[in-house]
């Protein structure tokens, strides 16, 4: 019992200072980063339905990655979460190269596919709207909070890095990376993986069967 208590104790613990790190340190970058991704698939929605051969060809390799997390039976949900961590591990990582904030390229190209999937419904004249709210909305409340706060947290290590690099940030460099990084790493661990789980298991079961019946 001892040995629950302490369990249970360590993992509020874990889960309060992700929360603290994520108020205090990546609020406003995650705010920022959603908006731009927002904007930028908008923008790239309106393009693409001027441009339907681009984003032909965005579907097109988007659909050759696809294929490895598809059964005969169709999604599999353990490969979509494995490639769903994945990408999000990528943005995060890159933060570790500074100056180039790389991990916004990572959210560029998520904004494209999204634009590219609006923009080809459009054409083919379904309802929008109601793409987004059978077709992405369920599974993405969850999905998309989950890359864009990996995103944040790679934009806000590569803006530590930088910031220790020019002397912006006169901390102890090596105090200050290590508590980054393990910041970082627990609330990837406590809160992307677990939203990417439920994510994957709502796109794989429940989307479906809402996008049948809407579109």
């Amino acid at each position: 019992m001892d040995t629950d208590r302490i369990s249970i104790f360590s993992l509020r613990k874990q889960y309060s200072l992700s929360g603290s790190f994520c108020r205090h340190r990546i609020l406003p970058v995650f705010l920022g980063t959603l908006g731009i991704a927002i904007g930028i698939s908008v923008l790239l929605t309106l393009f693409f339905e001027q441009h339907p051969a681009y984003s032909q060809e965005i579907l097109r390799a988007f659909s050759e990655k696809a294929r490895s997390v598809m059964t005969d039976g169709g999604i599999s949900w353990p490969k979509l979460l494995l490639n769903n961590i994945e990408a999000s591990l990528v943005g995060v990582v890159l933060g570790f190269v500074p100056f180039l904030f790389l991990p916004a390229l990572v959210l560029i190209s998520n904004a494209a596919v999204i634009g590219a999937v609006l923009a080809l419904y459009s054409l083919n004249g379904s309802n929008v709207a109601a793409v987004l709210a059978a077709g992405v909305l369920p599974h993405g409340i969850f999905e998309i909070t989950a890359v864009v706060l990996s995103m944040s947290m790679g934009i806000y290590l590569c803006y530590t890095i930088c910031s220790l690099i020019t002397g912006t940030n006169r901390g102890n460099k090596k105090a200050v990376m290590k508590q980054t990084v393990t910041d970082i790493t627990r609330t990837f661990l406590c809160i992307v993986i677990p939203l990417l789980v439920i994510a994957a298991l709502i796109e794989t079961y429940v989307t479906p069967i809402i996008l049948d019946k809407v579109i």
